[in-house]
This record gives structure tokens, sequence and C-alpha cells, in this order.
């Protein structure tokens, strides 16, 4: 498996929602919120 370590804030709403959803959090039902708050951090990493 390989996994990719990036820095960009380019990241699409549906992956996000799907990722809390699955895991429960509470935030993937303020999808809207979710993604600004997350843009507008000071760094994004995902993997």
């Amino acid at each position: 498996m390989e996994i990719k370590i990036s820095e960009t804030k380019n990241i699409e709403l549906k992956q996000i929602i799907d990722l809390y959803k699955v895991n429960k959090w509470s935030s993937a039902d303020k999808p809207k919120e979710l993604y600004n708050a997350l843009l507008n951090s000071h760094s994004l990493v995902s993997a």
C-alpha cells in the first residue's frame, strides 16, 4: 500500500465527509462549516 502525505488544501468535501461519517464524528453533520474550518486552518496535512 502506498501512502501519500500532502500539505495541500486541495481536498474534496466528499472525501472529508466520508471519513468523518465512517468514524461517527459529529462534524460530518455540518459539512460546510467543517470544510471551511479545514480550509481556513493554519496548516492541513492529510495522508
